[in-house]
């Protein structure tokens, strides 16, 4: 059992975002359904995971029931192993997204985001992120 704050997990909480890490999301949020295949390796990665870790994975797109059933069947359709699919950013010892930008200090974090900025800079989005002033998470 691990515990984290007043939560008791089976085995210490990783998260794993569903968008672009686990899901290709190769044409950005769309119409919110989720249309890509599995990201390679993704299936052996998250078995891999899953013997360490509890795999809690989450999205923008679970914080609906519509959203956190779209993504549990995804999971289960492409047989990708996770224990927990949850509407909002969960506790966690490690965080795997793929717009992620590792803080230790602010000098090395505003080059990072430079950096990923250009990185990402052809890659589509939703007319809402586009319209929105906030991250996607």
């Amino acid at each position: 059992m691990y515990r984290m704050r007043k939560i008791w997990f089976p085995r210490t909480p990783i998260a794993v975002d569903f968008d672009g890490v686990i899901h290709a999301y190769r044409k950005g949020f769309l119409d919110g359904s989720v249309y890509d295949t599995p990201t390679p390796g993704v299936g052996s990665a998250m078995a891999r995971l899953r013997k360490k870790y509890y795999v809690v994975v989450y999205s923008a797109r679970t914080r609906s029931r519509v959203g956190c059933i779209a993504v549990t069947a995804y999971l289960k359709k492409h047989r990708i192993p996770f224990d927990e699919v949850v509407g909002y950013k969960p506790p966690a010892k490690f965080y795997i997204d793929d717009r992620a930008i590792r803080f230790k200090n602010w000098q090395q974090t505003l080059q990072e985001l430079e950096r990923f900025e250009k990185e990402l800079g052809g890659r589509p989005q939703s007319a809402a992120a586009k319209e929105s002033p906030m991250p996607r998470q």
